[in-house]
């Protein structure tokens, strides 16, 4: 019998990457999409080098989706800014949108577009972040982006579930993941490991639990979700929102 198809979008690092080794691990068949090279070599691991913030990006990608026709895709690639959004530069605001926003569309458009062609079973996963669904000072245009993303996932999955039920699409919230997510944001990794960040493989469990239980805008970590959904309301807004800021800020 042939092993299940994913297709993982930064592949590469962080996420993407661990969420392809766990894949690997359970017997899937895994196609990463990076514009870097991969040093992941498995028998069941192919690679495709491809520039999401490319212009092409939507025929490319089909092009990709089409031939595979996989079970699960995960849409993992993304970066962000963490500085004021008066101080971001043009450039880097627009390649933050291009990949955030312009790839997801170009991502969720073809996954969609698939589904209606393709009555068989298949999976869409949207990582999105708890920044996109709150107030992020510090982080705006990413805040925005990940907003998009929620925003798109819920919409689509609720036209799918009446135009194509056997397709879904799900969306995962994590906090901050001890990944290189600083370094790729242009700032330098903190001088002291902070409390309260996840751990990757905790994020990839709760990936891996989507599948089989989809849901929309889902928060890694018991207590995560548990103090945003409880806690995070008591605080004043206000207060909030200045330490969030400071937080960024800061080393």
């Amino acid at each position: 019998m042939k092993p299940p198809i994913a297709l993982i979008t930064g592949s590469t690092h962080g996420i993407g990457r661990a969420t392809a080794d766990a894949l690997l691990a359970q017997g899937w068949s895994v196609t990463g999409i990076d514009r870097e090279a991969s040093d992941l070599r498995h028998p069941n691991y192919q690679h495709v080098e491809l520039d999401l913030c490319s212009p092409e990006v939507d025929r490319a990608f089909a092009r990709v989706y089409q031939t595979l026709q996989p079970e699960l895709t995960v849409h993992s690639a993304g970066i962000g800014i963490m500085q004021a959004f008066w101080a971001s530069s043009r450039e880097a605001d627009q390649r933050l949108v291009a990949l955030n926003v312009g790839a997801t569309y170009a991502i969720t458009k073809v996954f969609a577009a698939e589904a209606m062609n393709r009555p068989t079973p298949q999976h869409l996963i949207l990582l999105s972040s708890l920044a996109g669904l709150s107030a992020t000072p510090g982080m705006a245009l990413y805040a925005a982006s990940k907003h998009f993303v929620s925003g798109l996932a819920k919409s689509v999955h609720a036209e799918l579930a009446v135009d194509a039920p056997w397709a879904r699409v799900s969306s995962l919230a994590p906090p901050p993941v001890r990944t290189q997510f600083r370094q790729h944001s242009g700032r330098a990794a903190r001088s002291k490991r902070i409390r309260g960040v996840l751990e990757v493989d905790v994020v990839v469990r709760e990936l891996l639990l989507l599948h089989r239980r989809p849901q929309l805008d889902r928060i890694p970590g018991r207590l995560h979700r548990w103090i945003f959904t409880y806690i995070r309301p008591l605080i004043p807004s206000r207060m909030l929102l200045r330490r969030v800021y400071l937080s960024a800020k800061s080393d």
